[in-house]
């Protein structure tokens, strides 16, 4: 018999970081002319120093090894630095965003722009896009670099959209600034929000950025506005001369975040392959705890699709999902990669993580089942509680989904660490496999009755304890339904699996265990 079968392997991690302190933020770009060349950039606590630096290291063989890592100059000494960002230009140019500041009532600072012609290795001298000292909102957060590698007039522009620095009161704006020189020189901040789309009463409104295979550019950004009674929720500011005036459409409006440790961080990406398609996503807690949710549109944000849960534990269940990160590959398809706390033993933010991702092959419709990257669940710890590790990176190349995270598999409570992961995973799409070649375990799995017109039940036997998932796939490979994903003792287990809401058809039930996958075929008939 010849079914559709995922073939996926659990990925395993390799450490970026070097040294047994603070690492966060991780920022991870592919080179469009080597997709073994990655460069991955995070915040760095020098002991030393006793200030954060951007560290950066680089890869020529897809992550098998590391260059020296290099920590980019302060603008002063005694100076911090964070928040770092990177875009590569599609000759190879790769350009990376990051703040220096000092918190005092002189100076605070500026986001500066440095780029390698070298794959990472080494860096230019930085490059000063915006004084934080200009303006009253002092603009100084969260900057993430965009650029235009579309064929259109606007190719080679450099975006960046800041929001106020975090001790910042509202009223608020986003701001925006863009360099049409390589990043030599960089034109005065603007506002990006504007009426009805206010972000005046948005404490510290950030802008997300996506720039088109047509040289469109569109930011994402929140409003609220008490003096217009404008809905929280998400607009989009959409620019077609290269970033020098916006129009602006109202998204949607999410359930906001109701944990105020989690990492709430949204992010819009542009499919390169269809200059309308965009998609959003963002953590929304609609079912009473923090999910990853998305929506696409495929009409440049003139209308978007109904709102998708993308991960697929069981809804409500208090497992908190954040930290998401989102990325396109070139051929289109999309992957989404998150902080899951689906194998903690606590609901709330105070509980184990993991590393989770999904894909989608038509463009955010549908998500596949959710796999796991990392390999090791890391406890939590007190050090997660403060700022300053609040994303993670990806980058989706054909096949091969590249991510990295910050996380305290290594900390205790008497030596707290966080540091830098690295991991990548086949992703793809179903393959047609014979039955016979797929590696099974000695579980007996089997399904009574089949086929089966209403109720059926699933029984499976483990020699030992293993992690199971037992999951019912449709013939496309796409997942139906999730009938388990836990720790399970050895022994005899039995499970319901209900047909309310499944068409009739041939599908595949499939229990995966540390020691392989079995499979079964079910018959539904009408």
């Amino acid at each position: 018999m010849i079914l559709p079968v995922q073939l996926l392997a659990q990925p395993s991690n390799e450490k970026v970081s070097t040294t047994f302190s603070f690492n966060g933020e991780p920022f991870l770009a592919v080179s469009p002319l080597n997709s073994q060349n990655i460069a991955v950039a995070w915040m760095c606590y020098s002991a030393t120093a006793k200030v954060i630096a951007i560290r950066t290291r680089a890869s020529s063989d897809a992550g098998a090894t590391w260059s020296t890592p290099v920590d980019l100059p302060h603008a002063q000494t005694g100076w911090g630095s964070a928040d770092v960002s990177m875009a590569w230009r599609k000759d190879g140019i790769l350009f990376l965003c990051y703040i220096d500041y000092h918190n005092n009532s002189d100076t605070f600072g500026g986001v500066f722009v440095v780029h390698s012609s070298d794959g990472g290795v080494t860096w230019s001298t930085p490059v000063e896009a915006i004084n934080a000292d200009e303006n009253s909102y002092i603009s100084l957060d969260r900057p993430w670099v965009a650029i235009d590698n579309s064929t259109a007039s606007t190719s080679g522009n450099l975006y960046i959209p800041t929001k106020p620095a975090p001790w910042h009161i509202p009223p608020s704006h986003t701001f925006f600034t863009r360099s049409i020189d390589s990043g030599e020189t960089w034109s005065k901040e603007t506002v990006l929000d504007s009426t009805p789309f206010s972000a005046l009463d948005v404490k510290a409104p950030m802008g997300s950025p996506a720039v088109s295979s047509d040289g469109t550019l569109y930011v994402a950004y929140p409003c609220y506005d008490l003096s217009q009674k404008v809905h929280a929720g998400f607009v989009l500011a959409t620019s077609t001369d290269g970033g020098v005036s916006f129009t602006r459409n109202f998204i949607l409006q999410p359930s906001p975040n109701r944990d105020t440790l989690s990492k709430g961080g949204f992010r819009l990406v542009a499919d390169p392959t269809k200059a309308d398609h965009l998609a959003l996503f963002w953590l929304d807690s609609r079912n009473g705890d923090n999910d990853i949710y998305s929506s696409t549109t495929f009409n440049g944000g003139a209308s978007w699709s109904d709102t998708m849960r993308v991960n697929d534990d069981e809804i409500g269940n208090g497992i908190l999902q954040d930290m998401l990160w989102p990325t396109f590959s070139a051929d289109g398809k999309l992957a989404v990669v998150w902080r899951d706390r689906r194998n903690g033993k606590d609901t709330g933010y105070a509980s184990a993580t993991d590393t989770y991702y999904a894909f989608s092959t038509d463009g955010g419709l549908t998500f596949s089942k959710n796999f796991r990257m990392s390999d090791s669940t890391a406890p939590y710890e007190t050090i997660l509680d403060s700022p300053g590790n609040d994303f993670m990176s990806a980058a989706l190349v054909n096949d091969t989904l590249f991510a990295a995270w910050a996380d305290t598999r290594t900390s205790t409570t008497q030596i707290p660490q966080l540091e830098i992961y690295f991991a990548k995973a086949a992703i793809g799409q179903s393959s047609w496999v014979h039955m016979s070649d797929i590696s099974k375990p000695n579980t007996n799995l089997s399904i009574h009755p089949n086929p089966s017109k209403n109720n059926s039940n699933a029984t499976f036997t483990l020699d030992r304890p293993s992690h199971c998932m037992l999951s019912l796939y449709d013939q496309r490979g796409a997942m139906v339904r999730s009938l388990l994903d836990d720790e399970e003792s050895a022994g005899d287990h039995s499970f319901s699996l209900s047909n309310a809401g499944v068409a009739a058809g041939d599908y595949l039930l499939i229990l995966e265990t540390s020691e392989g996958r079995d499979i079964v075929k079910v018959t539904i008939t009408p």
